[in-house]
């Protein structure tokens, strides 16, 4: 997982900062309004949640039934599409 450009500048190779590798085929992405990121890993049916620097990553939801689809909403609610 990347995290590509920079303030008023169209996103390129050169702005691209990696924040999360190892992953087990990543899905769906999304991030909420403190810049953290969520992805689902359908390799492992688990949704994580990381900070925008990919420092900090957390396994906040497992056993998963194919999960393809996940949406943060104005709340921080974090939802996935399951099945």
């Amino acid at each position: 997982v990347q995290r590509c450009g920079r303030k008023g500048f169209a996103p390129g190779v050169d702005d691209c900062t990696e924040i999360a590798s190892g992953l087990s085929s990543p899905e769906g992405i999304a991030t909420d309004t403190f810049k953290n990121v969520y992805v689902i890993e359908t390799g492992t049916s688990s949704l994580l949640k990381m900070s925008k620097t990919g420092k900090n990553q957390t396994t906040i939801a497992t056993g998963l039934v194919s999960p393809t689809f996940v949406a943060v909403d104005s709340f921080n609610e974090v939802y996935v599409s399951q099945g």
